[in-house]
C-alpha cells in the first residue's frame, strides 16, 4: 500500500503547477517573482485553500483556482494529503495574472500546492497555516467525505468552510459530524454546500411561480410537488424540498415518509398536508455548464386546481433555459422563458466567494435536510 501511494503522488502531471521549491523557501521565492517584473502587481484579498485527499483533483483544481482569481484575488493553497504511505512533503509556486488592456501582466494571485505523503492532521494544519496571508480571512473548500484530518484545531479557526454533499456517500453522517463540530465552543466558521448553492435558481423559479395575486392564492391549495432531479444531484433536490417545506411552514411525517416520497402537515392552520415525491433521471444535457440538477419541478394544487411546471428547455444549439408554465383555472395558460446561469464548479464556488454575511438560510434549514436524509 505504501508503495502505491507513492507512486500515485509521483503521478500528478506536476508541470501545471509551476516551481518546485523546497518549503522552506516559499515566501522568498514569490517575494523574488514579483520583485523581478515591476510592472506586475500581487493581489490577495482572501486565503483560499482547497484540501483533497485525492490525487486526481490536482489538474482540475488548478484551473478552478486559474479562473477564480480572475474575479477574486487571493492567496490559494492547494493542498492534496494522502494519510497512508512514507512521508513526503513537496511544494510548488505559481501566479495567475490577469492581463490589461496592452496585454502584458497586471494584476496576479499565487498559487501554492503541497502534496502530503504519510500525512497526519497535525501536519495538514501546520503546512496550511504557516503559508497563510497574515490577516486575511480563509476560505477552505473541503473536497470529499470529511475525514480525521477535520479536528477543531483546524476548523476554529476556519472563517467559511465550502463543502460539497453531493460526492457524500452517506450525506446522513457527514452532516452528523459537522453538527458535532458547530457544538464546539470554538467552530465559528460559515457553512456552504455547493449543493444548497446549485439549488439558488430553482428557489427562484419556484417563487417566481407565485409571482401574481391569483397565483399565489394557490399556495394554500397545494398537494403535491414532484421533483425530477438528474443522477447524482439528490442533495440539491434535497435542500430545494427542505427550503419549500419551510417556506410553507410544514413539517416532515417522519412515520408516513421513506427515503423518495416526503408527507409534510401544516405546523398551524387548516391547510391538507403536502406530498413531495422525487424521481432520479439520467441528465441528457450537453454540457456542465448548462446541465441543471434538476429536469423538472412541478407544484399541484387540490384535484382540478393550478398546476405550475418549471422543466428544463435547449434551443438543440446548447444553450439551457428554464421554461415555466403555470395553469390556473379560470385564466389563459401562460408561460415564460430564461437562461440558466451557469452550473460548473467556478460559477458554484465563485458565487460562494461573492457573499458575506452568516449565511442564516442554508444554517435555518440544516435541521430540515437533517431529518429529509434520516426517514
Amino acid at each position: 500500500m505504501e508503495n502505491e501511494k507513492s507512486e500515485h503522488l509521483k503521478e500528478i502531471p506536476t508541470e501545471l503547477l509551476g516551481k518546485e521549491v523546497p518549503v522552506k523557501r516559499i515566501d522568498s521565492e514569490l517575494r523574488e517573482y514579483f520583485a523581478a517584473d515591476t510592472g506586475i502587481a500581487r493581489a490577495s484579498l482572501i486565503n483560499l485553500a482547497i484540501y483533497s485527499e485525492s490525487v486526481v483533483r490536482v489538474s482540475r483544481n488548478t484551473e478552478i483556482i486559474q479562473e477564480l482569481t480572475r474575479e477574486h484575488a487571493c492567496r490559494a493553497l492547494l493542498v492534496v494529503s494522502q494519510p497512508e504511505g512514507e512521508m513526503e512533503v513537496r511544494a510548488w509556486v505559481q501566479a495567475h495574472c490577469n492581463i490589461d488592456s496592452g496585454g502584458g501582466k497586471a494584476v496576479c494571485s499565487e498559487q501554492v500546492t503541497f502534496l502530503l505523503g504519510g500525512s497526519s492532521a497535525d501536519l495538514v494544519r501546520n503546512i496550511v497555516f504557516a503559508h497563510l496571508d497574515a490577516d486575511l480571512p480563509l476560505v477552505f473548500w473541503w473536497q470529499g467525505e470529511l475525514s480525521e484530518v477535520f479536528e477543531e484545531r483546524l476548523f476554529s479557526r476556519i472563517d467559511r468552510l465550502v463543502v460539497d454533499s453531493r460526492n457524500w456517500s452517506d450525506p446522513a453522517v457527514q452532516f452528523l459530524r459537522l453538527a458535532a463540530a458547530d457544538r464546539e465552543e470554538e467552530a465559528t466558521y460559515v457553512l456552504h454546500d455547493i449543493a444548497y448553492t446549485q439549488s439558488n435558481q430553482l428557489r427562484e423559479a419556484v417563487a417566481l411561480c407565485f409571482d401574481d395575486p391569483a397565483a399565489l392564492e394557490q399556495v394554500n391549495f397545494l398537494e403535491e410537488v414532484e421533483v425530477v432531479y438528474a443522477t447524482g444531484q439528490r442533495m440539491t433536490a434535497v435542500w430545494l424540498v427542505a427550503w419549500m417545506a419551510n417556506r410553507l411552514q410544514m413539517e416532515l411525517n417522519p412515520a408516513l415518509s421513506d427515503g423518495e416520497t416526503f408527507v409534510f402537515e401544516p405546523s398551524s392552520g387548516s391547510r391538507s398536508a403536502l406530498k413531495v415525491s422525487l424521481f432520479e433521471q439520467v441528465d441528457e444535457g450537453k454540457s456542465e455548464q448548462i446541465s441543471p440538477p434538476m429536469l423538472r419541478v412541478s407544484l399541484m394544487a387540490a384535484e382540478g386546481g393550478a398546476r405550475f411546471d418549471i422543466v428544463r428547455s435547449d434551443d438543440g444549439q446548447g444553450a439551457g433555459f428554464w421554461h415555466l408554465k403555470r395553469s390556473i383555472p379560470g385564466r389563459a395558460e401562460n408561460s415564460e422563458l430564461w437562461p440558466i446561469r451557469s452550473y460548473g464548479e467556478v460559477g458554484l464556488v465563485g458565487e460562494i466567494l461573492m457573499r458575506a454575511g452568516r449565511n442564516r438560510l442554508m444554517i435555518e434549514l440544516l435541521p430540515r435536510v437533517r431529518a429529509l436524509l434520516t426517514v
